[in-house]
């Protein structure tokens, strides 16, 4: 029953990617998503043998890797943070892949879209399920690979093209990161099983190797790898910039990206490596900075964007950097909580998304929407509740995690109560930096439900005799993601985060901040409030006139001008990496690599330059056929007076070597 999720998904591929072309589109559909279905419900025998009656599993299938010290098992590791992470990503692959079978219906490529959908799930569970580094490494690169073919699907598009080298390049740079934690850790530690790196780590603490003359922590090194690694896969700022540009795939692959495979790759590595960070404090200050940094970064990015499936992607950036900041403070049991019911409304958002851009004959920008209110019912009900567990309304999914992480990182100033004064400032300021991100998320949360459904009608209108609402077979993902975006968050709340909760055992770190439940009141609904008066001051804004006629006014501001141009271009990101980052790199990757050694020493030393030096000596010799005789003459001479000279040479050496001393 453990291994089956992984069959199932790998029987899946097969058959799609094999035998699509005679089962054809409705058999290779069927299949996988019957396929994925069946690694959903061993997910949840999993769940309940493994969390609920607290049984963890281990399973040996083989040994892979014996080199010397170096030995590798492939080892499947079945406890509550793995058990956890299978449900959700088998449960999110089912609604993409039900979604997929009307979704991509007329694509001439489905089966091997459904092919692709079961192969990312494949390498998730390898990911989630490894029990070592270099098994987990397999998975990591598994999810890359997946994520530039699904990106690139629609291959005749020269955007997704650009799209998907992106998304590859910069998630090269993150898997360089975690190689370098892979090699260091077995330095230090002899091995890369998990059982065994975890338990002498306190033994390592003071441990260092000297850089450049200066002592560094071992521990340090790795977990500061760690983090480039889980910043690219988990489009953190900086490595950010090829997740709202993978929005050109299909839309079921975003919510797959998004909610349950490759954006919480980097959050599951850093929560299994816990045990790492507990101990390398100078990198934990270095995970609040990224954390919160990349919610206000992506919250203020996000409203000024029109594209709407960029602004879903801009807000599951925002979500990842509250993950990333509540593991700062080692809230690793909230920031698995929120991941787990942020799959669930952020999928809820990307199908939703998805079927209004379905039905809009593909146009994604949404001041061209506008009255489809009445058109769209369906979809406007699951993208109106999606939106509120964004948003962290009371009662929702996303409440009981969101509204608990910022309660519990104002408790990080009696953690952390023996720095200086300097630092302390500093992470008050990273803390309210998280909370004002609140506020632009429900701007732009607002802004989405506004401009699409309750504005006036803005596109074509001969559009609106071709705009239609949610079919039956896309319809069920949906419904069943509404219903869990907002009664996941209530079910699991006591069970994941409760007090005195051991419901993830010695999975990873765990400390329980008992205190957040008895904190000060203002902090404790302070979060709560910054939500409710932003839906309201926003609602406001986007529906009264007269606001809506000074907004414009403002507009025509050229500070507004400005401002708006510098969040509307991603801070300028892209630019940066563009004009001198990409440039710098390929001039030196032309200039050294290529140049001097491609064209330089290969070519010289290879085939091409004995060839050169071939046919220049043999014209040198061609030009001693003269005719005369003088020339041969003189020519032999100097045959004859070298070889006489090389006689006595080998002569004078044979005599000093054999002759007794």
């Amino acid at each position: 029953m453990y291994i089956y999720p992984l069959y199932f998904s790998l029987i899946s591929f097969l058959i799609s990617s094999l035998t699509g072309r005679f089962i054809g589109t409705k058999g290779s559909c069927f299949i996988t998503t019957f396929a994925i279905f069946c690694c959903n419900i061993s997910s949840l025998f999993i769940f309940y043998e493994v969390c609920l009656l607290k049984v963890p599993c281990y399973i040996k299938m083989f040994e892979w890797i014996k080199v010397e010290l170096l030995e590798v098992s492939w080892y499947f590791l079945f406890d509550p943070l793995t058990a956890v992470m299978l449900v959700i990503i088998t449960t999110i692959s089912v609604c993409a892949h039900c979604y997929s079978m009307e979704y991509m219906f007329g694509d001439p490529h489905q089966p091997r879209f459904m092919a692709y959908l079961s192969l990312f799930t494949f390498f998730m569970i390898i990911l989630v399920t490894a029990n070592s580094l270099l098994q987990l490494f397999v998975g990591w690169e598994g999810v890359g690979l997946c994520s530039y073919l699904l990106i690139n699907f629609w291959f005749t598009r020269i955007q997704a093209n650009k799209s998907a080298i992106k998304a590859i390049f910069l998630n090269k740079i993150s898997d360089m990161g975690l190689t370098v934690a892979i090699c260091i850790a077995f330095f230090a530690f002899k091995s890369l099983n998990f059982s065994f790196i975890f338990m002498p780590i306190s033994w390592l603490v003071n441990d260092h190797i000297l850089f450049l003359g200066y002592p560094i922590s071992i521990l340090n090194i790795i977990c500061f790898c760690i983090v480039i690694g889980a910043m690219g896969k988990s489009a953190q700022i900086g490595l950010h910039l090829w997740l709202p540009d993978a929005m050109e795939g299909p839309t079921p692959v975003s919510s797959l990206i998004h909610a349950a495979t490759m954006v919480t790759a980097g959050i599951f590595l850093i929560i299994r490596c816990s045990f790492f960070f507990e101990f390398a404090t100078d990198v934990t200050f270095l995970i609040l900075l990224i954390g919160s940094v990349t919610a206000f970064f992506s919250s203020t990015t996000g409203v000024f964007q029109n594209d709407l499936k960029k602004i879903i992607a801009y807000s599951t950036c925002s979500q990842i950097g509250y993950m990333i900041f509540a593991c700062g403070y080692s809230g690793y049991a909230i920031s698995m909580f929120h991941l787990s019911n942020h799959a669930f409304f952020k999928a809820l958002l990307f199908l939703t998304a998805g079927s209004i851009i379905h039905s809009f004959l593909n146009d994604q920008d949404i001041r061209k929407m506008g009255g489809l209110l009445k058109i769209l019912p369906i979809s406007y009900i699951c993208l109106f509740i999606g939106s509120l567990s964004l948003i962290g309304f009371p009662y929702t999914t996303g409440f009981y995690s969101k509204d608990i992480l910022l309660e519990v990182s104002y408790l990080i100033f009696k953690e952390f109560h023996y720095l200086d004064s300097y630092s302390m400032l500093f992470i008050h300021i990273l803390y309210w930096l998280s909370l004002h991100s609140i506020v632009f998320t429900c701007i732009y949360s607002i802004r989405v439900l506004v401009l699409t459904f309750y504005n006036y009608y803005n596109g074509f209108l001969s559009f609106l005799g071709q705009i239609h609402d949610v079919p039956y077979i896309m319809m069920f993902p949906l419904i069943f993601l509404s219903f869990a975006s907002i009664f996941v968050g209530f079910l699991s709340k006591d069970m994941m985060v409760g007090y005195g909760s051991d419901f993830w055992g010695n999975s990873f770190y765990i400390i329980h901040y008992l205190d957040y439940e008895f904190n000060d009141k203002v902090y404790k609904l302070l979060p709560l409030i910054v939500s409710m008066y932003s839906v309201l001051i926003a609602s406001i804004c986007y529906t009264s006139f007269n606001l809506q006629f000074r907004l414009y006014q403002l507009k025509l501001h050229s500070i507004y001008y400005y401002v708006q141009l510098f969040f509307n271009k991603k801070w300028y990101f892209d630019k940066l990496y563009n004009q001198y980052f990409i440039v710098f790199l390929s001039n030196y990757a032309y200039n050294v690599p290529f140049k001097l050694f491609d064209r330089g020493s290969i070519e010289i030393f290879g085939p091409f330059g004995i060839a050169y030096e071939l046919k220049r000596r043999i014209h040198d010799i061609s030009r001693l056929e003269s005719g005369f005789l003088y020339h041969y003459s003189g020519i032999l001479l100097n045959v004859f007076i070298f070889l006489l000279f090389l006689y006595f040479i080998l002569a004078f050496f044979i005599d000093f070597i054999y002759l007794p001393h």
